[in-house]
């Protein structure tokens, strides 16, 4: 399954789901969310990993460490939703979000691992 026109029909799969979500999210602003929501990129992930390996232990390894990794990912839409009620520039506030995003996850690894937390 590691075909050049397999792999061009998983670009093209996920990059049409990501523009349905977003065209659906302009005029259905909650049924955007919800989808949004969803775990696709973890999902289409978890599903090219298994058709590329068949190793569900790898599968198993990588959902685990999804799961643990979802709280710090969170920071990000907080960080977000504050700095724009508060009117910040929208590019400013995409800018800062990520790079609280990031040091959320640098600082929620360094105590997983002093907390001796194995993603298994």
């Amino acid at each position: 399954m590691n075909s050049p026109l397999f792999q061009v029909v998983k670009i093209v799969i996920t990059a049409v789901l990501i523009w349905l979500i977003s065209v659906m999210s302009r005029r259905f602003t909650t049924l955007g969310a919800i989808f949004a929501s969803l775990p696709i990129t973890s999902l289409l992930a978890i599903i090219w990993i298994y058709l590329d390996t068949q190793n569900s232990r790898l599968i198993l390894k990588l959902s685990s460490s999804i799961l643990l990794l979802i709280i710090p990912s969170m920071l990000f839409f907080v960080v977000l939703i504050i700095l724009l009620k508060f009117n910040w520039n929208f590019w400013l506030s995409i800018g800062i979000s990520s790079l609280s995003t990031f040091f959320g996850y640098v600082l929620f690894v360094k105590v997983i691992n002093e907390l001796a937390i194995v993603f298994k």
